[in-house]
């Protein structure tokens, strides 16, 4: 979950409230913390934890606020791109500039079929600038055969599914879906309730001196 920090001192006076103004994905974040705090970290509030985290986050050089969160592009190529391609990659440098790119140039090919059908004309990967026959667009294309066999043409339809318990489990049975990039499709196509977390946060976490039991 990507959210934009406001981190003046003032906004901070209370940061326990803060914690919990935050979407889904960073109160998550604290629920995790809360359940697996190393026993020496233990006794830290809630509120001495946010603090912790606050701190570090103001003296990376490099930590990158954004503004929105990226998805419900009611495009299921582009949703299938960004979906398949962020699993290990810069999502900055590498994944939306590809999104972007396509968006632009396919404006009008919405749907699963449409993208199906474009990518008979132009392989997946001159669509995407990607090495042929490699693991990510034989994982494209394998999705855009397994939605289609779901009837699953648009964002809509896409959200929909994804809300049976039974659907995300057959999904997660896909090459390259696990259960981030399950709850990563899930953001995409619109649900609010869900966070994919990964080991990139609990590294970060542990970066920070919070530190999790083994």
């Amino acid at each position: 979950m990507k959210v934009i920090l406001s981190l003046d001192d003032n906004y901070f006076n209370n940061l326990e409230s803060y914690i919990k103004s935050l979407p889904n994905g960073a109160i998550e974040i604290f629920e995790i913390i809360n359940e697996n705090i190393d026993v020496n970290l233990s006794n830290l509030t809630t509120q001495e934890k946010a603090r912790k985290l606050k701190e570090y986050i103001e003296n990376l050089k490099s930590f990158e606020t954004v503004t929105e969160i990226d998805g419900n592009y009611n495009n299921m190529g582009a949703t299938i791109i960004d979906g398949i391609l962020q699993a290990g990659m810069n999502y900055r440098t590498v994944v939306k500039p590809r999104v972007i790119e396509y968006l632009n140039k396919y404006p009008a090919v919405i749907t699963t079929s449409d993208f199906a059908s474009l990518t008979k004309k132009i392989p997946i990967s001159e669509l995407i600038k990607w090495k042929k026959d490699s693991a990510k667009t034989k994982r494209i294309l394998g999705l855009i055969s397994f939605f289609l066999s779901k009837n699953i043409e648009t964002q809509k339809d896409l959200n929909k599914w994804l809300l049976s318990k039974d659907n995300i489990s057959e999904f997660r049975k896909q090459d390259g879906i696990g259960n981030k990039t399950a709850d990563y499709f899930k953001i995409l196509s619109g649900h609010n309730n869900t966070s994919a977390i990964d080991r990139h946060l609990f590294n970060f976490l542990e970066n920070a001196g919070i530190v999790f039991k083994k």
